[in-house]
């Protein structure tokens, strides 16, 4: 079952990114593959784009095993289990990836994951981090959508920002 942060960007990606379809916890083909399930993905079938997002909804800091090193190293294999994965489900289309979480701290991991995210685009590879204040901007952009648009949206994290949003 997706996790609240989940259900954010997937109505992000369908109300803000264009997306058709979304799909939660995507479990990946065991083949070669160490991740076994990308978080978030949206598909633009008209465009040829597609989404795949890790989403890392730690309030109190991204953090996995081994601190800050050991969170970037897991961070990376993500990426490229996405890449292997989406190589192989859309190879016509144009991929973007993208890290969303509310709060990573600045200084070494930012750093790390944004020497990731260099290394990654010099292989022409997009990747995005959308950490921090962009988080926040996607998430604001949400809740402006959501103020006086009282249509069932499909997606039960923006229905709970259109109940919050439209209070009175």
């Amino acid at each position: 079952m997706p996790e609240m942060g989940e259900y954010l960007v997937g109505a992000w990606l369908k109300l803000c990114g264009s997306c058709e379809l979304i799909v939660y916890n995507q479990k990946l083909s065991p083949r070669g593959i160490k991740m076994n399930e990308v978080d978030v993905i949206g598909i633009a079938p008209h465009e040829k784009k597609a989404f795949f997002c890790e989403v890392g909804t730690h309030l109190g800091g991204l953090l996995y095993a081994g601190g800050n090193e050991g969170t970037a190293q897991k961070v990376e294999e993500k990426f490229k289990a996405m890449i292997k994965y989406a190589s192989t489900i859309f190879p016509e289309f144009k991929i973007q990836y993208m890290l969303w979480a509310p709060y990573v701290p600045e200084g070494i991991l930012t750093g790390l994951l944004s020497k990731i995210q260099v290394r990654l685009q010099n292989e022409d590879i997009n990747v995005q981090l959308i950490i921090n204040s962009e988080y926040t901007s996607r998430v604001n952009q949400l809740r402006m959508l959501a103020k006086g648009d009282t249509r069932d949206r499909g997606e039960p994290f923006y229905r709970a920002m259109q109940i919050i949003e439209n209070l009175r």
